[in-house]
């Protein structure tokens, strides 16, 4: 299995950006936002990586599996922290969109 942490890196990155600028989250709220985040969706992410990289899901299979998990985002963090929802709901667009785009353009680069 080829080294995915380059990806990961890539999209903590840019969902702690989208947690800040989105969500209007403090650097450490947007940290745990995140890490939870990864700890829930990691290993499914991986798991779908490299099923796109082995060619055994196109890229339309891949952006309907992580479109799939839009309603499933866990949001319980974001609600104690007092986020309204059209802003969560906003953020979890945003989220989609960076998953999707990262992942299958540094497949391709694989």
């Amino acid at each position: 299995m080829p080294d995915y942490t380059p990806i990961f890196i890539e999209l903590k990155n840019e969902l702690l950006i989208a947690s800040q600028q989105t969500l209007g989250l403090g650097k450490k709220d947007a940290d745990e936002n995140v890490k939870l985040f990864f700890a829930t969706y990691e290993s499914d992410l991986l798991k779908w990586m490299d099923a796109l990289n082995k060619g055994n899901l196109t890229h339309d299979e891949f952006e309907s599996l992580v479109n799939a998990q839009k309603d499933l985002l866990k949001v319980d963090y974001l609600k104690q922290k007092g986020i309204q929802q059209i802003k969560m709901d906003q953020y979890k667009e945003k989220v989609i969109d960076i998953v999707i785009k990262i992942v299958i353009t540094a497949i391709a680069k694989i």
